[in-house]
C-alpha cells in the first residue's frame, strides 16, 4: 500500500494535509502506525463507537511479528499472546500429520495466538503514544478530488447524530473491511470466489489443568 511519497527531512508536517484512514481495524491501525513513524500525518476514523471485544482473527504469523519487531512493539504482543509451535489436524476423526513452525527461518518460529481485539488495543496504545487518536463514531459518506487532483475531500457523518464534516487529505485509505464502503465508492473489485467450506468460530473459556502444546 503506497500511501504517500517520501517527505523531505526538513518539511513541516503541520502544513501538510494528512492521510485520512477509514477504518480502525488492524489494517487501518497498522497503516496509521507505519505512516506516523515515517513522519506522515494521519487521521483515523472508525464508525463503531466502542472497541471490539471479539477474538475474530486469532493469530499473528511470523512475518507480522517481524514487522512489529521493526517498529519496536513485538514484545508487547508476545507478553500477552500464546506462541503456537504446531497444530493438530483431524479429518473425519483421523489425525493428519503436519509439520510444526519451528523449521521456519525466522526469529519468531511460531504463530502467536493473539485475538484481534488485543491486537487492536496494543496498536491503539502505540498510536496514542505517538499522538494519534482514533476518531470513533464517524462513517465514510463520499469523497471528491480537488480540481488539481492534488488532494481529496472526504465527507464523514456521525453514526449517532446528524453531524457531518469534510476533511481534506493528501490521500484516503479505505481500511473498512470486507464490505468496504470506500472500495465500492471507487469501483474497486474484491476479487475472489466462494467455497463450500464451513467454519465455526466462537469465543469461550475452557477449564483445564493442562492443555497440549498443539491443539
Amino acid at each position: 500500500m503506497h500511501a504517500s511519497t517520501a517527505m523531505p527531512a526538513d518539511e513541516d508536517t503541520s502544513t501538510r494535509h494528512p492521510v485520512v484512514i477509514i477504518g480502525a481495524g488492524p489494517v487501518g491501525l497498522m497503516a496509521g502506525l507505519v505512516l506516523t513513524e515515517a513522519g506522515v500525518p494521519v487521521e483515523i476514523y472508525e464508525r463503531n463507537l466502542e472497541q471490539m471485544n471479539e477474538l475474530r482473527s486469532a493469530g499473528l504469523q511470523p512475518r507480522m511479528l517481524e514487522v512489529l519487531d521493526h517498529y519496536g512493539i513485538v514484545d508487547r504482543f508476545i507478553e500477552v499472546g500464546n506462541p503456537i509451535t504446531a497444530v493438530q489436524v483431524y479429518l473425519k476423526g483421523t489425525f493428519i500429520p503436519s509439520a510444526g513452525f519451528d523449521s521456519i527461518r525466522t526469529e519468531y518460529p511460531f504463530v502467536l495466538g493473539c485475538g484481534q481485539n488485543t491486537t487492536e488495543i496494543l496498536l491503539h496504545q502505540r498510536l496514542a503514544e505517538l499522538g494519534v487518536h482514533v476518531q470513533r463514531g464517524w462513517r465514510y459518506v463520499a469523497h471528491a478530488t480537488t480540481d488539481d487532483a492534488a488532494c481529496v475531500d472526504v465527507q464523514l457523518a456521525r453514526v449517532d447524530s446528524d453531524e457531518v464534516m469534510e476533511r481534506r487529505a493528501c490521500y484516503m485509505l479505505g481500511c473498512d473491511g470486507g464490505r468496504s464502503s470506500v472500495r465500492k465508492a471507487i469501483g474497486a473489485q474484491f476479487i475472489g470466489k466462494k467455497t463450500n467450506e464451513k467454519i465455526v468460530a466462537c469465543d469461550m473459556k475452557v477449564d483445564a489443568d493442562q492443555l497440549p502444546a498443539a491443539w
